[in-house]
């Protein structure tokens, strides 16, 4: 155990609600990348190339911006609460900043179908709500202080 760690608040420890909390993530991966394979494989489809690459930017786009919030929280253990709202604040108009900023530069790319990013954006971004909804209703997590 990390020194100054409370007992249960370490990262590495394997307690039944972390082994849980990982088949569910897991699980949940695996049904995402299902969505993600079946939404490049339509966008190529119907736009060749340019389909293929516009919705592997969304992809893409889409995976930074929700991933990095899952690295921070699963991160998060033992930090304060008002540093990890200073931290998930941060992370957040970063993201925007960094995603407004790719995609001005990727605008009026013949290389790029502008149609397959949206779709696959807007896809990307329901799936994932509806991943946090099943993750959330089968996530193992104590509601009082134990």
């Amino acid at each position: 155990m990390v020194s100054g760690t409370p007992p249960g608040d370490n990262p590495r420890e394997a307690t039944p609600w972390a082994v849980a909390n990982r088949i569910v993530l897991r699980r949940t991966a695996l049904a995402l990348t299902g969505v993600v394979t079946l939404l490049l494989v339509l966008c190529t489809v119907a736009s060749g190339l340019p389909g293929l690459v516009g919705s592997a930017v969304g992809v893409v786009a889409v995976a930074l911006f929700f991933g990095t919030d899952v690295i921070l929280l699963l991160r998060s253990g033992s930090t304060p609460p008002l540093t990890l709202f200073a931290q998930v604040i941060a992370v957040y108009v970063g993201k925007l900043v960094l995603t407004l900023a790719a995609f001005i530069i990727l605008r009026g790319r013949a290389w790029l179908d502008p149609a397959s990013v949206i779709v696959s954006v807007v896809v990307g971004c329901v799936t994932v709500g509806a991943a946090v909804v099943v993750l959330w209703s089968q996530w193992r997590i104590i509601s009082v202080d134990p």
